[in-house]
């Protein structure tokens, strides 16, 4: 019994870790990624489409020249 409740422990700290390591990923891609000057933070979905149109804008950008 000691030794499942260990590893079940381990095992939601390395989740806790991998969740915290993605939701610093997308504060870093919000710092990057132009926003529509509200105050509140954008949610992962709001930030992922931005940066998708973000991307496609850079991209046309450089088509042009």
């Amino acid at each position: 019994m000691e030794v499942m409740k260990k590893r079940r422990l381990a095992a939601n700290a390395r989740e806790r870790r991998r969740m915290n390591s993605l939701n610093d990923a997308f504060d870093r891609l919000r710092d990057v990624v132009p926003s529509l000057g509200n105050d509140r933070k954008l949610s992962k979905f709001e930030t992922l489409q931005m940066a998708q149109t973000y991307i496609a804008a850079l991209h046309e950008l450089l088509q042009r020249d």
